[in-house]
Protein backbone atom coordinates (compact mmCIF):
# COMPACT_ATOMS: atom_id res chain seq x y z
CA UNK A 1 0.00 0.00 0.00
CA UNK A 2 1.52 3.30 -1.09
CA UNK A 3 1.91 6.31 1.19
CA UNK A 4 -0.58 8.21 -0.96
CA UNK A 5 -3.20 5.48 -0.42
CA UNK A 6 -2.55 5.48 3.34
CA UNK A 7 -2.97 9.26 3.54
CA UNK A 8 -6.25 9.21 1.63
CA UNK A 9 -7.73 6.06 3.22
CA UNK A 10 -11.42 6.62 4.20
CA UNK A 11 -13.15 4.95 7.13
CA UNK A 12 -15.97 2.63 6.07
CA UNK A 13 -18.17 3.64 9.07
CA UNK A 14 -17.85 7.41 9.29
CA UNK A 15 -16.66 8.28 5.78
CA UNK A 16 -13.84 10.38 7.29
CA UNK A 17 -10.11 10.07 6.63
CA UNK A 18 -8.40 7.43 8.73
CA UNK A 19 -5.29 9.63 8.94
CA UNK A 20 -5.88 12.34 11.61
CA UNK A 21 -3.49 14.79 9.93
CA UNK A 22 -5.25 14.39 6.59
CA UNK A 23 -8.65 14.88 8.24
CA UNK A 24 -7.43 18.08 9.90
CA UNK A 25 -6.08 19.35 6.58
CA UNK A 26 -9.39 18.57 4.89
CA UNK A 27 -11.44 20.35 7.56
CA UNK A 28 -9.15 23.36 7.47
CA UNK A 29 -9.56 23.65 3.71
CA UNK A 30 -13.35 23.10 3.78
CA UNK A 31 -13.97 25.31 6.81
CA UNK A 32 -15.32 28.35 4.95
CA UNK A 33 -17.64 26.36 2.66
CA UNK A 34 -19.12 24.24 5.49
CA UNK A 35 -19.54 27.33 7.66
CA UNK A 36 -21.66 28.98 4.96
CA UNK A 37 -23.77 25.83 4.62
CA UNK A 38 -24.26 25.64 8.39
CA UNK A 39 -25.49 29.23 8.54
CA UNK A 40 -27.96 28.62 5.72
CA UNK A 41 -29.37 25.52 7.43
CA UNK A 42 -29.78 27.23 10.78
CA UNK A 43 -31.22 30.38 9.21
CA UNK A 44 -33.88 28.43 7.30
CA UNK A 45 -34.76 26.27 10.35
CA UNK A 46 -35.06 29.30 12.65
CA UNK A 47 -37.19 31.05 10.07
CA UNK A 48 -39.59 28.09 10.09
CA UNK A 49 -39.68 28.09 13.89
CA UNK A 50 -40.55 31.78 13.83
CA UNK A 51 -43.22 31.32 11.14
CA UNK A 52 -44.94 28.51 13.04
CA UNK A 53 -45.34 30.65 16.17
CA UNK A 54 -48.33 32.88 15.13
CA UNK A 55 -50.21 30.01 13.49
CA UNK A 56 -49.94 27.76 16.55
CA UNK A 57 -50.88 30.64 18.87
CA UNK A 58 -53.96 31.46 16.80
CA UNK A 59 -55.03 27.84 16.52
CA UNK A 60 -54.85 27.31 20.28
CA UNK A 61 -54.78 30.62 22.22
CA UNK A 62 -54.94 28.87 25.59
CA UNK A 63 -51.64 27.04 24.98
CA UNK A 64 -49.83 30.01 23.44
CA UNK A 65 -48.25 31.06 26.70
CA UNK A 66 -46.99 27.53 27.39
CA UNK A 67 -45.03 27.31 24.12
CA UNK A 68 -43.86 30.93 23.93
CA UNK A 69 -40.90 30.49 26.30
CA UNK A 70 -39.39 27.30 24.74
CA UNK A 71 -39.90 28.77 21.28
CA UNK A 72 -38.08 31.92 22.33
CA UNK A 73 -35.28 29.81 23.79
CA UNK A 74 -34.98 27.87 20.55
CA UNK A 75 -34.61 31.10 18.58
CA UNK A 76 -32.05 32.49 21.05
CA UNK A 77 -30.05 29.24 21.01
CA UNK A 78 -30.02 29.27 17.23
CA UNK A 79 -28.83 32.88 17.06
CA UNK A 80 -26.13 32.25 19.68
CA UNK A 81 -24.96 29.16 17.80
CA UNK A 82 -24.64 31.12 14.55
CA UNK A 83 -22.87 33.95 16.37
CA UNK A 84 -20.42 31.58 18.09
CA UNK A 85 -19.39 30.03 14.78
CA UNK A 86 -19.08 33.45 13.13
CA UNK A 87 -16.64 34.87 15.70
CA UNK A 88 -13.05 34.16 14.62
CA UNK A 89 -11.93 33.18 18.16
CA UNK A 90 -14.52 30.39 18.39
CA UNK A 91 -14.39 29.04 14.82
CA UNK A 92 -12.12 26.21 15.88
CA UNK A 93 -14.97 25.06 18.16
CA UNK A 94 -17.47 25.07 15.28
CA UNK A 95 -18.42 21.40 15.55
CA UNK A 96 -18.80 21.57 19.32
CA UNK A 97 -20.91 24.75 19.16
CA UNK A 98 -23.13 23.31 16.43
CA UNK A 99 -23.64 20.04 18.31
CA UNK A 100 -24.34 21.83 21.60
CA UNK A 101 -26.84 24.10 19.86
CA UNK A 102 -28.60 21.14 18.22
CA UNK A 103 -28.74 19.28 21.56
CA UNK A 104 -30.29 22.29 23.37
CA UNK A 105 -32.80 22.84 20.56
CA UNK A 106 -33.95 19.21 20.82
CA UNK A 107 -34.31 19.55 24.61
CA UNK A 108 -36.30 22.77 24.19
CA UNK A 109 -38.43 21.05 21.59
CA UNK A 110 -39.30 18.43 24.21
CA UNK A 111 -40.47 21.26 26.43
CA UNK A 112 -42.35 22.80 23.50
CA UNK A 113 -44.18 19.58 22.65
CA UNK A 114 -45.05 18.94 26.28
CA UNK A 115 -46.87 22.30 26.35
CA UNK A 116 -48.76 21.57 23.14
CA UNK A 117 -48.93 17.98 21.94
CA UNK A 118 -49.85 18.89 18.36
CA UNK A 119 -47.12 21.53 17.87
CA UNK A 120 -46.50 21.99 14.19
CA UNK A 121 -42.81 22.97 14.38
CA UNK A 122 -41.60 19.36 14.08
CA UNK A 123 -40.86 20.06 10.41
CA UNK A 124 -38.41 22.79 11.37
CA UNK A 125 -36.67 20.45 13.81
CA UNK A 126 -36.41 17.75 11.16
CA UNK A 127 -35.00 20.30 8.75
CA UNK A 128 -32.41 21.31 11.34
CA UNK A 129 -31.46 17.70 12.05
CA UNK A 130 -31.24 16.77 8.37
CA UNK A 131 -29.32 19.93 7.52
CA UNK A 132 -26.89 19.47 10.41
CA UNK A 133 -26.06 15.98 9.21
CA UNK A 134 -26.09 16.53 5.46
CA UNK A 135 -25.18 20.12 4.64
CA UNK A 136 -22.90 21.20 7.46
CA UNK A 137 -21.49 17.92 8.76
CA UNK A 138 -19.34 17.99 11.85
CA UNK A 139 -17.50 15.01 13.21
CA UNK A 140 -19.39 11.77 12.74
CA UNK A 141 -19.05 10.50 16.31
CA UNK A 142 -19.95 13.91 17.77
CA UNK A 143 -23.10 14.32 15.68
CA UNK A 144 -24.28 10.75 16.29
CA UNK A 145 -23.75 11.20 20.04
CA UNK A 146 -25.65 14.50 19.87
CA UNK A 147 -28.55 12.82 18.07
CA UNK A 148 -28.84 10.00 20.61
CA UNK A 149 -28.52 12.28 23.64
CA UNK A 150 -30.91 14.81 22.09
CA UNK A 151 -33.57 12.20 21.37
CA UNK A 152 -33.36 10.74 24.88
CA UNK A 153 -33.17 14.19 26.45
CA UNK A 154 -36.21 15.46 24.54
CA UNK A 155 -38.26 12.48 25.76
CA UNK A 156 -37.06 13.01 29.32
CA UNK A 157 -37.89 16.75 29.29
CA UNK A 158 -41.30 16.12 27.72
CA UNK A 159 -42.05 13.43 30.33
CA UNK A 160 -41.22 15.82 33.16
CA UNK A 161 -43.25 18.69 31.69
CA UNK A 162 -46.20 16.80 30.19
CA UNK A 163 -49.46 15.91 32.01
CA UNK A 164 -49.49 12.52 33.83
CA UNK A 165 -51.69 10.78 31.24
CA UNK A 166 -49.61 11.81 28.24
CA UNK A 167 -47.22 9.51 26.40
CA UNK A 168 -44.48 11.88 25.15
CA UNK A 169 -42.22 9.14 23.85
CA UNK A 170 -44.77 8.42 21.13
CA UNK A 171 -44.67 12.05 20.00
CA UNK A 172 -40.89 11.80 19.72
CA UNK A 173 -40.77 8.50 17.89
CA UNK A 174 -39.60 10.34 14.75
CA UNK A 175 -36.39 11.57 16.38
CA UNK A 176 -34.60 8.21 16.55
CA UNK A 177 -35.11 7.21 12.87
CA UNK A 178 -34.43 10.79 11.83
CA UNK A 179 -31.05 10.73 13.57
CA UNK A 180 -30.30 7.25 12.26
CA UNK A 181 -31.03 8.30 8.66
CA UNK A 182 -29.02 11.46 9.31
CA UNK A 183 -26.02 9.40 10.46
CA UNK A 184 -26.20 7.21 7.35
CA UNK A 185 -26.52 10.29 5.15
CA UNK A 186 -23.58 11.91 6.95
CA UNK A 187 -21.37 8.88 6.34
CA UNK A 188 -22.24 8.93 2.64
CA UNK A 189 -21.78 12.69 2.36
CA UNK A 190 -18.44 12.47 4.15
CA UNK A 191 -17.26 9.71 1.84
CA UNK A 192 -18.37 11.53 -1.32
CA UNK A 193 -16.87 14.84 -0.28
CA UNK A 194 -13.58 13.29 0.67
CA UNK A 195 -13.38 11.29 -2.53
CA UNK A 196 -13.82 14.52 -4.48
CA UNK A 197 -11.24 16.14 -2.24
CA UNK A 198 -8.81 13.26 -2.86
CA UNK A 199 -9.24 13.58 -6.59
CA UNK A 200 -8.62 17.32 -6.37
CA UNK A 201 -5.50 16.79 -4.23
CA UNK A 202 -4.12 14.14 -6.60
CA UNK A 203 -4.84 16.41 -9.55
CA UNK A 204 -3.13 19.31 -7.78
CA UNK A 205 -0.08 17.15 -7.01
CA UNK A 206 0.06 15.94 -10.57
CA UNK A 207 -0.17 19.50 -11.85
CA UNK A 208 2.57 20.56 -9.47
CA UNK A 209 4.76 17.67 -10.62
CA UNK A 210 4.18 18.66 -14.22
CA UNK A 211 4.92 22.31 -13.47
CA UNK A 212 8.12 21.28 -11.69
CA UNK A 213 9.12 19.07 -14.61
CA UNK A 214 8.32 21.89 -17.02
CA UNK A 215 10.41 24.34 -14.98
CA UNK A 216 13.32 21.88 -14.96
CA UNK A 217 12.92 21.35 -18.70
CA UNK A 218 12.88 25.10 -19.31
CA UNK A 219 15.94 25.55 -17.10
CA UNK A 220 17.73 22.77 -19.00
CA UNK A 221 16.69 24.31 -22.31
CA UNK A 222 17.96 27.72 -21.18
CA UNK A 223 21.20 26.14 -20.03
CA UNK A 224 21.65 24.52 -23.44
CA UNK A 225 20.93 27.86 -25.12
CA UNK A 226 23.46 29.58 -22.86
CA UNK A 227 26.07 26.98 -23.73
CA UNK A 228 25.22 27.38 -27.40
CA UNK A 229 25.53 31.17 -27.12
CA UNK A 230 28.88 30.78 -25.38
CA UNK A 231 30.21 28.66 -28.22
CA UNK A 232 28.61 30.54 -31.14
CA UNK A 233 27.69 34.11 -32.03
CA UNK A 234 24.22 35.16 -30.91
CA UNK A 235 22.75 35.33 -34.43
CA UNK A 236 24.19 31.95 -35.40
CA UNK A 237 23.06 30.37 -32.11
CA UNK A 238 19.47 31.54 -32.66
CA UNK A 239 19.47 30.22 -36.22
CA UNK A 240 20.88 26.88 -35.12
CA UNK A 241 18.40 26.59 -32.22
CA UNK A 242 15.49 27.27 -34.58
CA UNK A 243 16.75 24.89 -37.29
CA UNK A 244 19.16 22.31 -35.79
CA UNK A 245 19.63 20.43 -39.07
CA UNK A 246 20.45 23.57 -41.02
CA UNK A 247 24.00 24.76 -40.33
CA UNK A 248 24.14 28.50 -41.03
CA UNK A 249 26.88 29.82 -43.35
CA UNK A 250 27.44 33.35 -44.62
CA UNK A 251 29.89 35.28 -46.75
CA UNK A 252 31.02 38.66 -45.38
CA UNK A 253 32.28 41.27 -47.81
CA UNK A 254 34.50 43.23 -45.42
CA UNK A 255 35.55 42.38 -41.86
CA UNK A 256 38.72 42.63 -39.80
CA UNK A 257 40.46 39.51 -38.47
CA UNK A 258 42.67 39.59 -35.36
CA UNK A 259 45.22 36.88 -34.63
CA UNK A 260 47.14 36.95 -31.32
CA UNK A 261 49.83 34.50 -30.24
CA UNK A 262 51.99 34.17 -27.11
CA UNK A 263 55.71 34.56 -27.75
CA UNK A 264 57.84 31.71 -26.46
CA UNK A 265 54.94 29.59 -25.32
CA UNK A 266 56.96 26.35 -25.57
CA UNK A 267 59.57 27.66 -23.10
CA UNK A 268 56.73 28.83 -20.83
CA UNK A 269 55.30 25.31 -20.82
CA UNK A 270 58.60 23.89 -19.69
CA UNK A 271 59.00 26.38 -16.83
CA UNK A 272 55.48 26.24 -15.39
CA UNK A 273 53.59 23.29 -13.95
CA UNK A 274 50.53 22.05 -15.80
CA UNK A 275 48.19 23.49 -13.18
CA UNK A 276 49.94 26.86 -13.17
CA UNK A 277 49.99 27.01 -16.98
CA UNK A 278 46.27 26.31 -17.26
CA UNK A 279 45.58 29.00 -14.65
CA UNK A 280 47.64 31.51 -16.62
CA UNK A 281 45.92 30.72 -19.93
CA UNK A 282 42.49 30.80 -18.30
CA UNK A 283 43.16 34.17 -16.69
CA UNK A 284 44.61 35.56 -19.93
CA UNK A 285 41.85 34.34 -22.25
CA UNK A 286 39.10 35.35 -19.83
CA UNK A 287 40.43 38.92 -20.01
CA UNK A 288 40.66 38.63 -23.79
CA UNK A 289 37.00 37.53 -23.98
CA UNK A 290 35.87 40.46 -21.84
CA UNK A 291 37.86 42.92 -23.93
CA UNK A 292 36.58 41.42 -27.18
CA UNK A 293 32.99 41.77 -26.00
CA UNK A 294 33.63 45.35 -24.88
CA UNK A 295 35.02 46.33 -28.31
CA UNK A 296 32.33 44.44 -30.26
CA UNK A 297 34.46 41.63 -31.69
CA UNK A 298 33.31 38.05 -31.97
CA UNK A 299 35.70 35.49 -30.53
CA UNK A 300 36.06 32.61 -32.96
CA UNK A 301 38.33 30.19 -31.13
CA UNK A 302 41.58 29.59 -29.29
CA UNK A 303 44.08 27.19 -30.81
CA UNK A 304 46.68 26.32 -28.20
CA UNK A 305 48.16 29.71 -27.28
CA UNK A 306 46.63 31.54 -30.29
CA UNK A 307 43.52 33.72 -30.06
CA UNK A 308 41.31 34.44 -33.08
CA UNK A 309 38.60 37.14 -33.17
CA UNK A 310 36.72 38.95 -35.93
CA UNK A 311 35.29 42.48 -36.01
CA UNK A 312 32.33 43.33 -38.24
CA UNK A 313 30.90 39.84 -38.41
CA UNK A 314 27.88 40.95 -36.38
CA UNK A 315 27.09 43.87 -38.65
CA UNK A 316 28.96 46.63 -36.78
CA UNK A 317 29.36 48.70 -39.96
CA UNK A 318 32.52 50.46 -41.13
CA UNK A 319 34.07 50.75 -37.67
CA UNK A 320 35.35 47.17 -37.54
CA UNK A 321 38.98 48.13 -38.30
CA UNK A 322 39.29 50.58 -35.42
CA UNK A 323 37.50 48.12 -33.10
CA UNK A 324 40.07 45.45 -33.88
CA UNK A 325 42.98 47.92 -33.53
CA UNK A 326 41.82 49.15 -30.14
CA UNK A 327 41.30 45.56 -28.98
CA UNK A 328 44.85 44.68 -30.05
CA UNK A 329 46.25 47.50 -27.89
CA UNK A 330 44.16 46.37 -24.91
CA UNK A 331 45.30 42.76 -25.40
CA UNK A 332 48.92 43.87 -25.10
CA UNK A 333 48.18 45.71 -21.84
CA UNK A 334 46.20 42.77 -20.49
CA UNK A 335 49.09 40.39 -21.24
CA UNK A 336 51.48 42.67 -19.33
CA UNK A 337 49.17 42.73 -16.29
CA UNK A 338 48.72 38.94 -16.27
CA UNK A 339 52.48 38.47 -16.61
CA UNK A 340 53.04 40.64 -13.54
CA UNK A 341 50.51 38.69 -11.46
CA UNK A 342 52.10 35.34 -12.45
CA UNK A 343 55.70 36.66 -12.16
CA UNK A 344 56.66 35.63 -15.66
CA UNK A 345 57.56 37.22 -18.99
CA UNK A 346 54.60 37.30 -21.36
CA UNK A 347 54.46 39.05 -24.73
CA UNK A 348 52.09 38.81 -27.68
CA UNK A 349 52.43 38.90 -31.45
CA UNK A 350 49.27 40.24 -33.10
CA UNK A 351 48.28 40.46 -36.76
CA UNK A 352 45.33 42.42 -38.23
CA UNK A 353 43.91 42.29 -41.74
CA UNK A 354 40.63 43.43 -43.32
CA UNK A 355 38.87 41.76 -46.20
CA UNK A 356 36.16 39.25 -47.17
CA UNK A 357 35.69 35.86 -45.54
CA UNK A 358 33.21 33.01 -45.11
CA UNK A 359 31.80 32.13 -41.67
CA UNK A 360 29.77 29.07 -40.75
CA UNK A 361 29.09 26.16 -38.41
CA UNK A 362 30.67 22.74 -38.87
CA UNK A 363 30.56 19.51 -36.95
CA UNK A 364 27.85 17.20 -35.65
CA UNK A 365 28.57 16.18 -32.06
CA UNK A 366 30.41 19.37 -31.17
CA UNK A 367 29.40 22.43 -33.14
CA UNK A 368 32.26 24.72 -34.11
CA UNK A 369 31.92 28.21 -35.56
CA UNK A 370 34.85 29.01 -37.82
CA UNK A 371 35.97 31.41 -40.53
CA UNK A 372 37.75 30.71 -43.81
CA UNK A 373 39.32 32.70 -46.59
CA UNK A 374 42.46 34.55 -47.63
CA UNK A 375 41.74 37.29 -45.08
CA UNK A 376 42.16 34.78 -42.25
CA UNK A 377 45.39 33.44 -43.78
CA UNK A 378 46.90 36.93 -44.19
CA UNK A 379 46.04 37.89 -40.58
CA UNK A 380 47.67 34.67 -39.39
CA UNK A 381 50.82 35.30 -41.49
CA UNK A 382 51.03 38.89 -40.26
CA UNK A 383 50.90 37.64 -36.69
CA UNK A 384 53.81 35.29 -37.43
CA UNK A 385 55.74 38.14 -39.07
CA UNK A 386 55.20 40.58 -36.18
CA UNK A 387 57.96 41.05 -33.66
CA UNK A 388 57.53 40.10 -29.98
CA UNK A 389 55.16 42.53 -28.29
CA UNK A 390 54.23 44.10 -31.67
CA UNK A 391 50.97 44.58 -33.57
CA UNK A 392 51.32 44.25 -37.34
CA UNK A 393 48.44 45.85 -39.26
CA UNK A 394 47.84 45.46 -42.98
CA UNK A 395 47.35 48.46 -45.24
CA UNK A 396 43.64 47.61 -45.75
CA UNK A 397 43.03 47.70 -41.99
CA UNK A 398 45.07 50.88 -41.46
CA UNK A 399 42.93 52.73 -44.01
CA UNK A 400 39.88 52.11 -41.81
CA UNK A 401 41.54 53.45 -38.64
CA UNK A 402 41.33 57.08 -37.43
CA UNK A 403 44.27 59.49 -37.23
CA UNK A 404 44.63 59.22 -33.45
CA UNK A 405 46.27 55.81 -33.77
CA UNK A 406 50.06 55.90 -34.04
CA UNK A 407 51.45 53.65 -36.79
CA UNK A 408 55.00 53.05 -37.92
CA UNK A 409 56.18 53.29 -41.53
CA UNK A 410 54.54 51.05 -44.12
CA UNK A 411 56.68 48.10 -45.13
CA UNK A 412 56.30 45.24 -47.57
CA UNK A 413 56.17 41.70 -46.22
CA UNK A 414 56.56 38.53 -48.26
CA UNK A 415 54.05 36.21 -46.60
CA UNK A 416 54.10 32.49 -47.27
CA UNK A 417 51.23 31.50 -49.54
CA UNK A 418 49.87 35.06 -49.61
CA UNK A 419 52.44 37.03 -51.61
CA UNK A 420 53.55 40.57 -50.84
CA UNK A 421 51.43 42.47 -48.29
CA UNK A 422 51.95 46.07 -47.16
CA UNK A 423 51.69 46.49 -43.39
CA UNK A 424 52.83 48.73 -40.55
CA UNK A 425 53.25 48.42 -36.80
CA UNK A 426 50.57 49.83 -34.50
CA UNK A 427 52.23 51.44 -31.47
CA UNK A 428 49.60 53.23 -29.40
CA UNK A 429 46.59 55.48 -29.31
CA UNK A 430 47.44 59.19 -29.16
CA UNK A 431 45.76 61.35 -26.53
CA UNK A 432 44.05 64.66 -27.29
CA UNK A 433 47.12 66.64 -26.11
CA UNK A 434 49.41 64.63 -28.37
CA UNK A 435 47.19 65.42 -31.33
Amino acid sequence: MTQDSKDFAISALSGEFSCPAQERAYRTGQHAAELRQMRIVWSVALAFFALYAPFETLSSPTDGQLIALPRLLILCIGLLTMLATAVSHTRQWRDSCTSAGLLLVMLCYGWLLAGRADAGSAGALLLLIAGSYSFSPGRFVLLCSTGILGSLGAVLVATLCAPPAALPWMDFSFLLPANLLGALALAQVNRTRRQVYCQAQRLRREMERRRSAQRKLQALHQRNLDLLHNALPAVVARQLAAHPKHKPARQHALVTVLFADIVGFSQLCRRLSARRLVQLLNCLFEDFDKLAGRHGLEKIKTVGDAYLAVAGINGTGSGHAVQAALLALDLQRSAEQVAQSFHCKLRLRIGLHSGPLIAGVIGHKRYAFDVWGETVNIASRLQCAAGPGRILVSDSTQRGCPSNLLFGPVRKFQLKGCGVVQASTLYSRLSVTQL
